[in-house]
């Protein structure tokens, strides 16, 4: 005959479903051991970024000024504007060796820019800011001219 232990209880858990034993006197009722972990561990990580957000802040300065950390910045810059591109790698090397403007070869003095479509996330090139801004005010008159024709032909 097999010995039942009274003390454990056999439960699914809310999160993942999966049936598991927990101690009667345990808090985690609901919850097998790895979602109550997953969450500790969150929990833990928001209380840790709360208690050090300035030793972080200055962690995360220094990152920024590595090359790595500027290469992940732009990657994060160019993802959130939609920039399509193959292989980053590519794409990186050509904009951290580009010296010159791709469009009017002004050697670059302040911000060089990836100038791209952003409709479909097409790479133009790589380009000072003078010749991005340009580039986007003939992009938004070509769009208005697109928006009045629609208009006049309904």
């Amino acid at each position: 005959m097999d010995i039942i232990d009274l003390s454990m209880t056999h439960c699914m858990c809310d999160e993942c479903n999966n049936y598991y034993w927990v101690d009667n006197n345990s808090e985690r009722k609901n919850k097998c051991y790895k979602c109550y972990r997953k969450e500790y561990i969150k929990e833990h990580n928001k209380i840790y970024k709360l208690k050090n957000k300035e030793k972080l802040k200055l962690q995360r300065a220094e990152y920024d000024k590595t090359e790595i950390g500027r290469k992940n910045k732009l990657k994060s810059k160019w993802k959130n504007r939609n920039v399509k591109w193959d292989c980053f790698e590519t794409i990186w090397e050509r904009y951290y060796n580009a010296t010159n403007c791709e469009w009017c070869n002004k050697s670059f003095t302040a911000n060089k820019c990836l100038e791209h479509n952003h409709s479909s996330g097409e790479i133009r090139g790589i380009v000072c800011r003078g010749c991005n801004i340009r580039q986007r005010n003939h992009d938004c008159r070509f769009e208005m001219v697109l928006i009045q024709l629609k208009s006049k032909l309904k």
